[in-house]
């Protein structure tokens, strides 16, 4: 049986595809992984998930009986943040930059300083204006496509 997914789930699907670089396959593995996860730990008797940067799940099903409805299942989910999760969205809400940017910036300075002959001091407090272009614009179509797919950007 195919798991289905609603139109909100795919979208959010495509963003993770995006932000990424991975391919949807691998993306889908991981979420359907995180499900059975959750299977696996309620079948064992558990009622908590940690999913690594987003928080501890804990989960409770609470069979119900209605005349109307006869008998069902009720399932309900509380979230306490991981640390990271945490960290993002004090400091987006506080305008400033995330560790996610910060890990990204210093990640994609480390894969084309070599390239673009980028200085560090160059970087520290953003490029110079028209810096990265120009030295982008060094680099033939092939080498920046050859880049981007090694790189995962």
């Amino acid at each position: 049986m195919a798991l289905k997914m609603s139109p909100e789930e795919k979208v959010y699907l495509d963003k993770l595809v995006a932000i990424s670089g991975k391919d949807i396959n691998t993306i889908r593995d991981v979420l359907r992984s995180i499900l059975i996860l959750f299977s696996v730990e309620a079948y064992a008797g558990e009622e908590e998930v940690t999913i690594p940067y987003i928080g501890k799940f804990r989960f409770y099903l609470l069979d119900k009986y209605l005349p109307s409805k006869g008998s069902y299942t009720d399932v309900s989910l509380e979230v306490d943040p991981c640390i990271s999760l945490v960290e993002e969205l004090v400091a987006i809400c506080n305008g400033d930059s995330t560790p996610t940017e910060e890990f990204f910036k210093k990640n994609v300075f480390t894969s084309m300083k070599d390239i673009l002959e980028i200085e560090e001091s160059e970087f520290k407090g953003g490029f110079k204006e028209g810096t990265l272009t120009e030295r982008l614009e060094r680099l033939d179509k092939a080498d920046k496509l050859d880049f981007i797919k090694n790189e995962g950007l």
